[in-house]
């Protein structure tokens, strides 16, 4: 039996050694289907931990597929899933707002797996072309300031734990170092997560996969900057790790009920399309808008989350977000 394997079962946490090299025979076709899920099914039971969760990361970025890395400054937003309250996509509209807002943006993101509408599922709606390689993402990135990279296309290893992964129907590690593992490798990152629980250890991923200020939040439930309660929050710098909490007041804005951000039914592409242009209630731009604030405010581009908040609020009350989507569409559809 694989030496790491056998360590998982015991109960052990592995080394950064060690996981790299379990990590590298898993993606590598050395162990069966059946360690796999022993793997994967051993350190989700046991919690897995940051060591573990990042050498993941590093060892997905380093076997992606390349892409050139962006001069200055960029962002990505992303979270675990898997909070099963059935939101709009927040993080995709976050991440246009942001953009829109002057902060380039390089979002890596998946089909849905838990949520009514995944950010791969939404932007390709909105027109964008998931098969775009790397070099036209790249031209794209230069005359919009956003590109979207499509994971399975940068990560065509993981499909290797795909049949195990769909069989065992349940989040594994790789839920949780997939939102990481960006291969652009952002400087600037806001991850959420759907358990409590997860803030240290992811707060430690971002530290060790060399973050340079990152916000790993819970809201109340959902992997987002919550706008129906206190949001739990860790800020990473590259040496130090702060925990927060943060209210609606901090962002300038009163608080609203979840139900108000919830889909209920509704269409995921047209409340999508509702708040890139403005129309959508104040609820659901200011969903929006705290969130882009928190992106902002780590990049240095907003001087508090209340200015970001009003920054971001005021570009999508504009109609400055929905022509940032349209240019990159027009862009995409030019390079495709």
């Amino acid at each position: 039996m694989n030496k790491q394997l056998l360590e998982l079962l015991n109960g052990e946490s592995l080394t950064e050694a060690n996981a790299q090299t379990l990590f590298q025979s898993m993606l590598g076709g050395e162990l069966s289907d059946i360690e796999i899920s022993a793997a994967l099914t051993a350190l989700k039971m046991r919690r897995e931990t940051g060591v573990e969760i990042s050498s993941l990361v590093n060892l997905l970025r380093e076997r992606a597929v390349k892409i050139a890395k962006p001069v200055g400054i960029f962002a990505d937003c992303a979270g675990t899933g898997g909070d099963g309250l059935g939101t709009f996509n927040v993080s995709t509209a976050s991440a246009l707002t942001a953009a829109a807002c002057g902060l380039p943006m390089l979002k890596h993101g998946n089909r849905a797996s838990s949520s009514p509408s995944g950010s791969a599922d939404i932007i390709e709606k909105m027109g964008f072309d998931l098969a775009l390689d790397p070099t036209k993402l790249s031209a794209l990135y230069s005359a919009t300031d956003f590109a979207f990279l499509f994971a399975p296309a940068f990560h065509p290893l993981v499909g290797r734990v795909m049949p195990v992964r769909k069989a065992l129907a349940t989040a594994t590690i790789f839920n949780l170092a997939g939102p990481l593992a960006n291969p652009a490798a952002p400087p600037i990152q806001l991850m959420g997560v759907c358990d409590k629980s997860l803030l240290q250890p992811m707060a430690e991923v971002l530290q060790r996969i060399g973050c340079q200020r990152g916000l790993v939040v819970y809201g109340a439930g959902l992997d987002e900057v919550a706008i129906h309660s206190v949001t739990d929050a860790i800020l990473v710098t590259t040496d130090e790790m702060t925990p927060l909490s943060l209210s609606v007041k901090d962002f300038g804005i009163p608080q609203h009920d979840l139900s108000t951000i919830q889909l209920a039914g509704d269409d995921p592409i047209t409340v999508f399309e509702d708040v890139i242009a403005g129309r959508a209630s104040d609820a659901k731009l200011q969903m929006v808008a705290i969130n882009t604030a928190a992106i902002l405010w780590l990049a240095g581009k907003a001087d508090s989350l209340k200015t970001g908040t009003e920054m971001a609020y005021q570009a999508l009350k504009d109609g400055l977000v929905e022509r940032k989507l349209t240019a990159i569409i027009t862009k995409v559809k030019q390079l495709a």
